[in-house]
């Protein structure tokens, strides 16, 4: 299972020329001594054990790493703290690993920064990290937890909302519920109901940002299934989205769908495509579309009234026939009419 961690790490020391011996050892040597080893043959036979032994080394940390040549370095100074005198020189780096459990750690008693602290034992090591799990401060070695995830998400996105160097000239003038929900999109993490309550605070769905609407496109990762994706879509219009009422935006906009349900499964089923199709005679009047899906509904053919939904011509030929239990639940939904009755 990964486990991507992203690090934001601090070294201080009183000398700088002592961090810039831990800058050459982590970018340098270290990624040089990795190379050579990924390079050796094993038998494979041998155990992890006996290949450590080989080499010569207790774990794999001390020749495995995640730092690499041009890894950019951020140099400071601070006053001392616990009551010293004096300033100590920081370095920042940041960095990226997969902690799962068959990957070398940066953090951890057998991870990286445990190596770098018996070489560099008078370097002080502190800085914060981000995972899958949670958020938290690193402290010499260890990882030590401090919140979810999801608060960290959500404690970064009202800093963002609040920062100067985000929204500059025309942008600066933009609500902070707009401002919320720009970043919401962006970055994945909009849902119905944090829509919901970003339209009650006054959120334009209609702003523009860096020079085209942001919801140029209906937000199809609001939801899981097609019906909630039309509730989202009602719920945009509701608030006075223009962009809802332009045949081009329409088109992308279930392209986008018919790319995203095809990437997820291509056997979906019939049922779950015909969904979709609810959305598409919704927002499709008077639109090529629109004909198409009305006169399928009245040949009974199916896989005209898929594609009309998609507007994608390769996936006319994958669309699957509907059995008669599909065929049943189509005019169930009134998307289909039998002519024999």
């Amino acid at each position: 299972m990964s486990n991507d961690t992203s690090y934001t790490l601090k070294f201080r020391h009183p000398k700088k020329a002592r961090l810039n011996e831990v800058h050459t050892y982590l970018t340098k040597i270290k990624p040089a001594i990795c190379e050579l080893v990924q390079k050796i043959e094993f038998d494979e036979e041998w155990s992890r054990e006996e290949r450590l032994k080989f080499l010569g080394i207790q774990q794999w940390s001390e020749v495995i790493t995640w730092f690499f040549p041009d890894m950019e370095a951020r140099f400071s100074s601070m006053e001392k703290g616990d009551g010293g005198t004096g300033r100590l020189h920081v370095m920042s780096i940041a960095a990226w690993a997969n902690e799962n459990a068959f990957n070398v750690w940066i953090s951890g008693p057998s991870g990286e920064l445990a190596d770098l602290l018996e070489r560099f034992p008078d370097v002080e090591i502190g800085g914060e990290y981000v995972d899958d799990c949670g958020a938290g401060s690193v402290q010499g070695f260890e990882k030590v937890y401090k919140m979810s995830r999801e608060e960290h998400d959500i404690a970064l996105l009202r800093k963002d909302v609040q920062n100067p160097e985000i929204w500059q000239g025309k942008h600066s003038l933009l609500s902070p519920a707009t401002r919320e929900l720009i970043l919401c999109a962006e970055r994945g993490i909009l849902d119905l109901k944090c829509l919901r309550r970003l339209i009650r605070e006054g959120a334009d769905v209609n702003a523009v940002y860096h020079n085209e609407p942001f919801l140029s496109h209906f937000p199809i990762y609001l939801c899981e299934t097609p019906e909630e994706l039309g509730k989202a879509i009602d719920l945009i219009l509701s608030a006075g989205w223009i962009y809802g009422t332009d045949t081009i935006m329409i088109r992308a906009s279930l392209l986008q769908i018919a790319q995203q349900l095809r990437e997820s499964d291509q056997t979906l089923s019939v049922r779950r495509k015909a969904a979709t199709l609810l959305l598409a005679r919704k927002l499709g009047k008077g639109d090529a579309a629109a004909q198409l899906f009305q006169d399928s509904l009245k040949t009974r053919d199916v896989r005209g009234l898929l594609a009309s939904a998609f507007l994608d011509a390769d996936f006319h030929a994958e669309a699957a026939e509907a059995s008669k239990a599909d065929l049943k639940w189509l005019q169930q939904q009134g998307l289909w009419e039998d002519p024999e009755e």
